[in-house]
């Protein structure tokens, strides 16, 4: 998961009267698109209206909102500019890894071609997490066996929805923290809520448990503890002394930081984790009294020439 990244500046209002202009089929949808563009925020909690809403423009109309954001839209290339090179963002806000980052539909544009060109809706994601992770076309609401129909509006509360980049404001902060076992290579990770609003902490907690985050960072963090091992093994300098390991780990998570933009990338958690645990510290401590060998090249004899 991201940090906040504030909302994004777009003339979403100007764009989407310049765009109903040219096609009088769109024109008279006008007025209810401005109105789901004010209520976007309360639709990512509650989408009920809002997909009820898109089943009425019927699939031609549907169809030209969806193909207006893959025609080549100077959106799209605003949003990821601005995720990319404005922010530096290199961490998926879906599942927290390092990946290929490009943009997706918070709600999709399959179910709500209404939003096909909303700037707000348009979040970073890596392509694993679109394509064919847990992500896909699900929304707020969505029933499980059909996949489209959402449920009923609950009576007390909102729906269960994931995280959101642009409202979100909690995810400047830490909000996540993950725990293994340093001495078992075969790790067994847990990756849990560290804030104590209820509500936020439902909210994380469901977008780890939706996005299969656990799982999916499992093998990542495995080459994180492997990696960082072999590094403090390697330096000499590293031997036998705590203060110096707990500096270089500290030098680790800040440049993590840059990098990602992030306090809750895996690989930020994962480097907050090993600082604030002292089985871990203990563990790297033990680790660097046998420093790895390094590799002997030899030479390989000469064969007979064979003729």
């Amino acid at each position: 998961m991201p940090n906040y990244l504030g909302i994004p500046r777009w003339g979403d209002y100007s764009r989407l009267r310049e765009f109903c202009k040219k096609d009088s089929s769109l024109a008279v949808h006008h007025p209810a698109f401005r109105l789901g563009y004010k209520k976007y925020w309360n639709a990512c909690r509650d989408p009920f209206d809002e997909w009820a809403f898109a089943q009425t423009l019927g699939e031609a109309t549907a169809k030209k909102l969806r193909d207006r954001y893959k025609s080549g839209d100077e959106l799209p290339r605003f949003i990821k500019y601005r995720l990319n090179t404005l922010q530096g963002l290199t961490a998926c806000p879906y599942c927290g890894l390092q990946k290929n980052i490009t943009t997706d539909h918070y709600l999709p544009k399959q179910h709500f071609p209404q939003y096909a060109v909303f700037s707000l809706n348009l979040v970073p994601a890596c392509t694993d997490c679109q394509m064919n992770g847990a992500k896909g076309e699900w929304f707020p609401g969505a029933s499980k066996k059909k996949g489209e129909r959402p449920k009923r509006r609950p009576k007390r509360g909102s729906l269960e929805r994931l995280l959101h980049p642009y409202f979100d404001s909690f995810l400047s902060e830490q909000v996540l923290q993950i725990e293994f076992f340093p001495a078992e290579m075969l790790l067994e990770i847990e990756i849990f809520p560290i804030v104590r609003d209820k509500q936020v902490r439902r909210l994380v907690s469901f977008h780890i448990n939706q996005m299969n985050v656990q799982n999916a960072a499992a093998a990542t963090v495995r080459a994180y503890w492997s990696s960082l091992i072999s590094r403090i093994q390697e330096k000499s300098e590293l031997r036998d002394d705590r203060e110096a390991i707990e500096r270089f780990l500290k030098d680790e998570l800040r440049r993590v930081y840059m990098e990602c933009k992030s306090a809750n990338s895996i690989e930020y958690i994962f480097y907050s984790s090993v600082i604030n645990s002292a089985a871990k510290l203990d563990f790297l401590i033990e680790m660097s009294r046998c420093p790895q060998k390094k590799p002997v090249n030899r030479k390989m004899p000469k064969g007979r020439l064979i003729r």
